[in-house]
């Protein structure tokens, strides 16, 4: 399971993957996308 958003940026940029499902995460968490974003752009 993908749950953190860094792990998920990892996997598409090393080339391991070229697409990330997250319909567990949202539907768990429906502001994951916008809290993602937060995170990925203090990187």
């Amino acid at each position: 399971n993908i749950k953190e958003p860094r792990y998920a940026n990892r996997l598409v940029e090393e080339g391991a993957v070229d697409l990330v499902a997250v319909g567990r995460q949202l539907m768990n968490d429906p502001d994951w996308v916008q809290k993602a974003i937060k995170e990925l752009a203090a990187i």
